[in-house]
């Protein structure tokens, strides 16, 4: 029974999301439409989370197929909307997983046939591209900085390790300062 109660409750929550989301493309808010997005993705209670992963570690390839069942349920003019939101969006690097996340979402629900059919989610295809290269940039060079400090910390370990981490070393300097 209890199952029963928490599975309609959660329906209930969905409905309302989706409810909120057509709300907020109709009315043409993106702030609205993107804070709502955002409480999808960053949703720890989320049903399909991983379990058994390093909470730590961000896998992204479920967090996107979050977005799946709202946007399987948009017309095509909301669709034209998002896609415009989707483009200003990703003009901003605080906002560009969103709108890459939701893109990734919307191809994989709708179908990238179905989106060039459409003019304005067409139109934002073609200027997404320029940003979205320049995200997937700054991504690789923080990715390369990345490898470069684990270098650096591995060699200050090893380092470390020899020489202070030694109990002979730490007894006769600790114990000298006494």
């Amino acid at each position: 029974f209890l199952i029963c109660v928490v599975l309609i409750w959660l329906i209930h929550i969905i409905v309302a999301v989706i409810q909120a989301l057509h709300a907020a493309l109709e009315l043409g808010i993106a702030n609205k439409a993107l804070g709502i997005l955002l409480c999808i993705l960053e949703d720890e209670n989320y049903e399909q989370k991983d379990q058994g992963h390093d909470e730590d570690v961000l896998e992204i390839g479920p967090l996107i197929h979050r977005l799946d069942e709202y946007t399987a349920t948009l017309t095509d003019q909301e669709i034209a909307t998002m896609m415009v939101f989707v483009q200003e969006w990703n003009t901003n690097s605080r906002h560009c997983f969103v709108s890459q996340a939701l893109l990734s979402s919307l191809i994989t629900t709708v179908q990238i046939d179905r989106l060039r059919s459409i003019k304005e989610a067409n139109d934002s295809l073609k200027g997404l591209e320029v940003y979205s290269d320049r995200h997937f940039q700054r991504i690789d060079r923080l990715h390369q900085a990345a490898y470069v400090l684990e270098y650096i910390s591995g060699l200050m370990n090893r380092v470390v390790g020899e020489s202070l981490l030694d109990d002979n070393f730490l007894k006769k300097n600790v114990g000298a300062a006494d």
